[in-house]
């Protein structure tokens, strides 16, 4: 009798803990699921993107962002930023980019690089470089490297678009594109009145040189990399 009464002693501590260990396998599974919904149905943030796919919903908020001090001229540079959500598959995103860039000054009309907000702008560059210090050359260009159309058409515009780099003076006149088709920018450097840019395009490696004058290419040179295939 009393062997019975342990065995049936035994048996129920054993359900027990089979009971409570499934309960804390369902609230563990519980949370591993909760935390696995919230990160796939999170706000997804990136940079310099641009939605061009407007066959879904898309709220788009343009704002003006930082302003660079023009060296050696009575200009700001000022970035006008796009902010863009929209819903891609099961979670929404948010895309922040820069679409234009107005040249402000105290005296003059504002003026902006394009007279519309289309397209994306990887980068700005004054030339020479500048170190905000005393000892800086006063700006004599500014070059943009500017995203116009989806390329690859994948719906956005993106880094992985070919690009056209842009070249104004630093009051924001005068653009003009001056290439095509760029991957990436490797150097831009003011030599003497000349504008000395390498970069790598549809076609490898090329160096170009500008008048800084007008803007007008003077050489092109292709470069080939010492051992690589043709």
């Amino acid at each position: 009798m009393r062997k019975a009464q342990v065995f049936r002693f035994i048996w129920r501590a054993n359900a027990v803990l089979i009971l409570a260990g499934g309960l804390c396998a369902l609230i563990l599974v519980g949370i591993l699921a909760v935390t696995q919904l919230r990160w796939v149905f999170r706000e997804r943030h990136v940079d310099a993107v641009v939605n061009t796919d407007l066959s879904g919903k898309l709220d788009e908020q343009l704002t003006l962002g930082s302003a660079t001090r023009i060296i050696g001229n009575s200009w700001l540079l000022v970035r006008l930023s796009s902010d863009q959500s929209y819903q891609q598959g099961s979670f929404s995103k948010s895309a922040d980019a820069a679409r234009n860039y107005a040249f402000v000054a105290p005296s003059e009309p504002t003026r902006w690089l394009y007279d519309h907000s289309r397209f994306l702008i990887l980068d700005a560059n004054q030339i020479p470089g500048t170190n905000y210090d005393d000892k800086d050359e006063p700006t004599a260009l500014i070059s943009f490297l500017v995203v116009e159309k989806d390329s690859d058409n994948n719906g956005r515009l993106t880094g992985n678009d070919d690009a056209v780099l842009v070249f104004t003076r630093p009051d924001g006149t005068g653009r003009t594109a001056v290439l095509e088709s760029v991957h990436a920018i490797i150097s831009e450097q003011r030599i003497g009145e000349e504008v000395l840019v390498l970069y790598e395009g549809a076609g490898g490696y090329e160096s170009v040189a500008f008048s800084l004058k007008d803007f007008s290419q003077l050489r092109r040179e292709k470069i080939s990399l010492p051992g690589a295939s043709s």
